[in-house]
């Protein structure tokens, strides 16, 4: 198998598999404490959720460029940019896997 074609394959299916973690990632509502008295005010809960949603969101978007221009008709294929593009996108959502767990 050719080099460029196999490395695209990799990195699609990383960049796709970076997506399925963002989809597992819980709401905040759902993460809520034992006792009641520990629970946030409403009007936070809602403010933290809208911030982590826009969040997911920029973080897709940001994965769906990837692959989009990694499917595009001439992606250049050198290894710096290329890395740089792909390292962006699994930090970003690395960040969010690691403050909310699944």
């Amino acid at each position: 198998m050719p080099t460029v074609p196999f490395a695209t394959w990799m990195l699609e299916q990383e960049a796709r598999a970076l997506l399925t973690r963002l989809e597992r990632v819980k709401p905040f509502a759902l993460h809520e404490t034992m006792l009641p008295a520990a629970n946030i005010l409403p009007t936070a809960q809602t403010a933290i959720e809208r911030y982590l949603i826009n969040g997911r969101r920029e973080l897709k978007d940001l994965v769906h460029r990837y692959l989009g221009w990694l499917r595009g008709p001439s992606p250049s294929f050198s290894t710096h940019p290329n890395n740089r593009r792909f390292f962006w996108a699994r930090t970003s959502v690395s960040r969010i896997n690691t403050r909310s767990p699944v």
